[in-house]
């Protein structure tokens, strides 16, 4: 079985609602011109020629809270979440559906989580790596994380930093994409450190977030991160939360194969998680060539990786974790 663990598509009438409302400031172009972001049959053309049985999707970026205000940006949120179930209701046997829940206002996020899972049968809550610019840790967000334990479905880390955030302080923006290329792999590691450095994993033990691209630099630079943290280091502040485990915590994520084919990494990210802890996944239909060299990567470098790994990331993982009992 290959189940694609995140990849991303647009609902029509949400994809017209937003465009409808967005000002011209946001970078909305591949909502425009990526027809399989929202054209179902094309998505399921390419799916059976990838041989991919079943996807779980995800709205793409950018997050509803970086182009609206908090109550724009909630009542987006809701329409996205009632037409991904009812795209998911139309391909029962090809589709899982993610719900869209910007943090921006918490209170409205658990109920919206708690709808979106309990009503609407979507699998958990996309969520990006800041909000507005603020952590994933702060306290106003600790009720989020008990209802997705409680409702016990994972949570999708997604990367966000955009163009308009500068590399050196004498400059406007980012320069040569790098806060695409660069910057959203840190984004990425940064969140996550912030997750268990904080005490959030460690309070948590039943909570499952999956990241995006394999952890980006975590499983590259861990020993530097535990060894800065060990007991009797004082190069930096030690957690505060006696619960904290590093090796233990930076390990409880589940990350994704979007790794442009890069079978090294693949491998560094296999032996660091744990081959129980990567899900393949395309990022569809993100990538040259219309999406396809994104997923025929991550097939390929899937399929370098010993017979007994290749059938647990490619959909063994993914059929424990969503329950798919279906198949």
């Amino acid at each position: 079985m290959r189940i694609d663990a995140f990849a991303h598509g647009l609902p029509p009438a949400f994809r017209g609602a937003v465009l409808r409302e967005v000002d011209e400031g946001h970078d909305l172009v591949n909502w425009h011109s990526l027809r399989r972001l929202f054209d179902v049959d094309e998505r399921l053309k390419l799916m059976d020629e990838l041989g991919i049985d079943v996807q779980i999707v995800t709205t793409p970026s950018p997050p509803l809270e970086a182009m609206f205000e908090p109550e724009a940006a909630c009542r987006l949120a809701e329409i996205a979440n009632q037409e991904m179930a009812r795209l998911v209701s139309e391909h029962p046997h090809r589709f899982l559906g993610v719900a869209t829940v910007p943090l921006v206002e918490p209170e409205w996020a658990v109920a919206e989580l708690r709808r979106a899972v309990m009503e609407l049968g979507l699998v958990g809550p996309l969520i990006y790596t800041h909000v507005n610019g603020r952590a994933l840790d702060q306290p106003e967000l600790e009720p989020f994380w008990v209802e997705a334990e409680k409702l016990s479905v994972p949570v999708w880390l997604h990367p966000d930093r955009p163009k308009s955030s500068p590399d050196y302080v004498d400059e406007d923006h980012s320069r040569y994409g790098l806060f695409l290329v660069l910057g959203w792999p840190y984004e990425t590691s940064i969140a996550m450190a912030r997750l268990v450095l904080s005490g959030v994993i460690a309070r948590h033990p039943n909570l499952d977030i999956i990241v995006h691209h394999g952890g980006g630099m975590i499983p590259f630079f861990h020993r530097r991160i535990e060894l800065n943290y060990q007991e009797g280091q004082r190069r930096v502040p030690m957690p505060e939360d006696d619960a904290v485990d590093l090796k233990r915590d930076l390990r409880r994520f589940y990350v994704d194969t979007v790794l442009q084919g890069a079978t090294s990494a693949l491998a560094t990210a296999v032996d660091f998680f744990g081959s129980d802890r990567v899900l393949f996944a395309t990022d569809m239909p993100f990538g040259p060539d219309d999406g396809l060299q994104f997923a025929r990567g991550s097939i390929e470098s899937i399929g370098q990786l010993p017979p007994a790994q290749r059938e647990v990331v490619f959909g063994d993982n993914a059929i424990k974790l969503f329950g798919i009992d279906w198949l």
